[in-house]
């Protein structure tokens, strides 16, 4: 995951931070780019641009996790998003949002 922001002033600040193990779940992929904005943004001048570029995403493994508590709550996480996009797919992308994506 990688932020780049562009300041009103010409400034470009970019940072990246890498998923381990790599994924393709939206949730783990929130907070990853919250921790990289949070790196990349350190100045008082207004942001003019903000790019966000999630790639080389990867779809779980097949393996099963070795300890059942983390094998049962990575399957709750997945089940989530995966009715997430069920919804989206059926009613439209704005159907459904997480809460902290909504203006206030």
């Amino acid at each position: 995951v990688a932020i780049i922001l562009d300041y009103s002033d010409g400034m470009r600040r970019a940072r990246q931070l890498a998923a381990k193990p790599a994924t393709a779940n939206d949730l783990t992929l929130f907070q990853l780019a919250r921790r990289t904005l949070l790196l990349a943004w350190n100045r008082r001048v207004r942001i003019r641009h903000v790019r966000l570029v999630c790639d080389r995403l990867t779809f779980p493994p097949a393996q099963l996790a070795l300890f059942a508590a983390e094998q049962k709550e990575n399957k709750k996480r997945d089940n989530r998003i995966l009715a997430i996009d069920r919804i989206r797919r059926r009613f439209g992308h704005d159907a459904i949002q997480v809460g902290r994506t909504m203006a206030a």
